[in-house]
């Protein structure tokens, strides 16, 4: 009786300290569940707060497209761990895209393209991220000095106002990005919207020129009616 009596017991023990185990476990996986969710919690919450420091400095950028696609290049290669950079925008009222900055590379040596046409064509034509593992031939290659590397693989990178890109960031990498996607998710629209701004503040400026130069020649043209001079050089002829 005896013998069993403790058989008994030391199976009731086990039992007990098999489940105990199990619920220690489950504690164990929730807590870690816990931490990693904090964890991304604050990395969205320093990724937000990123995009409103970019969006802030690309305000702050000054009226020119070289000037704005600098500060992207600027925030976004050490973000994105990128060693090479362009920005190209679209021509106005047609569909070629030009290089106005660049990054570890001269504006000048990044060639101009078409929707459709190469890598960051083909982005634009789709309207989505490119990832480029198999690079062309002297596409996006760093210049450092006297040395020159080329990427493992490129990012074409469209950037759209409303329906239409108009934007392209070519980035380089020499080790592929791990979070692009959530960077990029929280860049893009700062970087848009700021493009926007950018444009509608070049259009206001253009149409004030425009406008005082038209008043300026009516002055002019008031001035030499006056003084009887109305449709004579200032060569006499």
């Amino acid at each position: 009786g005896l013998l069993l009596l403790a058989s008994g017991s030391t199976l009731a023990g086990r039992h007990l300290k098999r489940r105990d185990d199990a619920a220690l476990e489950k504690i164990r996986a929730a807590e870690a569940l816990a931490r990693q969710e904090s964890v991304r919690h604050e990395q969205g919450l320093q990724l937000k707060a990123w995009a409103g420091t970019l969006t802030n400095a690309l305000q702050d950028g000054g009226e020119s497209v070289a000037g704005f696609g600098d500060t992207v290049l600027a925030q976004l290669l050490p973000r994105l761990g990128g060693s090479v950079g362009a920005f190209y925008l679209r021509a106005p009222g047609s569909d070629t895209f030009r290089c106005g900055a660049g990054r570890n590379i001269a504006a000048e040596q990044c060639q101009p393209f078409c929707v459709g046409e190469g890598i960051g064509g083909a982005a634009v034509q789709s309207q989505r991220v490119t990832r480029c593992p198999d690079i062309p031939e002297g596409h996006l290659k760093i210049a450092g000095g006297t040395l020159e590397l080329v990427p493992r693989e490129v990012a074409a990178i469209p950037v759209a106002i409303g329906n239409t890109v108009e934007a392209l960031i070519e980035i380089g990498y020499l080790q592929p990005p791990s979070e692009q996607d959530a960077i990029l998710g929280e860049a893009l629209p700062a970087i848009a919207y700021s493009l926007e701004l950018l444009q509608r503040k070049q259009a206001a400026l253009a149409d004030l020129r425009e406008r005082a130069a038209i008043e300026e020649r009516q002055r002019l043209i008031l001035g030499s009616m006056q003084d009887g001079l109305f449709g004579i050089g200032l060569d006499g002829r």
